[in-house]
């Protein structure tokens, strides 16, 4: 359709125009329009948690990596630049062991740091048997304390870090919108006997285009609030007072006799 979305955005504050235009829009537009809505929502809490992408990597270095020393951790990252040619274990304490050219095996059940030919490997969970973290090393790399070896972590992978943020807020932000949308929209359909609603489709529309305004105004609000509970308060106290006017300024359109 000419110039969708846009027009979409030009009826969402007449209710009037929002019950005449309930059937303008085919099914997939309606999914489209759901899911641009729910990524502006999201959008101020995508970019909070994109700030705070530094904690993620907090969590996944075990704190017990901390007691690897710095000469320790200058070493592996000489090996690594290096030719690896044979194993040598450069620390080990408790459970950490750090060292260069070692196995998987070495690392059974421990956490620690394997240096090989310009590539760190980081073994970050001795409870299961997971594939180590792999970080490629360059001249300009230098790792003289855990907070070095965190944000090279960081560094390396600040792309895959950002895509399973987004990615996780979107789709659980995505499921929770949904069934809230959805849920309006199927109340509005149980007045189709009274209404000019005909269908779910219909009714669909009409909960979208009267939740697109709160929507816009709590992501705006979200810029500076960076509150997701004030920011759901915004589109849920905006519907009502939408749905109030849509009723009574429509009756939703002449009811059905």
């Amino acid at each position: 359709m000419k110039h969708f979305p846009l027009n979409f955005f030009k009826t969402i504050f007449s209710v009037k125009q929002i019950l005449a235009k309930r059937q303008q829009y085919t099914w997939w537009q309606l999914i489209v329009l759901l899911i641009l809505l729910t990524f502006l929502f999201l959008l101020p809490i995508i970019n909070q948690s994109l700030g705070q992408s530094k904690m993620l990597v907090e969590q996944i270095v075990p704190e017990s990596i901390s007691i690897l020393s710095s000469e320790t951790l200058k070493e592996v990252t000489n090996a690594s630049l290096s030719d690896v040619k044979e194993a040598k274990i450069l620390q080990v304490e408790s459970n950490v062991l750090a060292g260069v050219g070692l196995s998987a095996k070495d690392f059974k059940d421990k956490v620690g740091i394997n240096a090989s030919d310009k590539m760190l490997s980081l073994y970050l969970d001795s409870e299961n048997n997971q594939q180590p973290l792999q970080i490629k090393l360059t001249e300009a790399d230098s790792i003289t304390s855990i907070e070095n070896l965190k944000q090279l972590i960081l560094n390396k992978n600040r792309g895959a870090i950002y895509l399973t943020i987004m990615i996780n807020i979107g789709l659980t932000g995505l499921m929770m919108n949904s069934l809230f949308i959805f849920g309006v929209a199927f109340l509005l359909y149980l007045t189709k006997k009274k209404s000019v609603i005909r269908d779910f489709k219909e009714s669909l529309s009409i909960t979208l285009r009267l939740l697109a305004g709160g929507t816009l105004l709590a992501a705006i609000c979200g810029i500076f609030l960076k509150d997701i509970f004030i920011m759901f308060g915004i589109q849920s106290l905006w519907l009502i007072v939408m749905f109030l006017k849509f009723f009574y300024q429509t009756k939703f359109a002449s009811a059905k006799k």
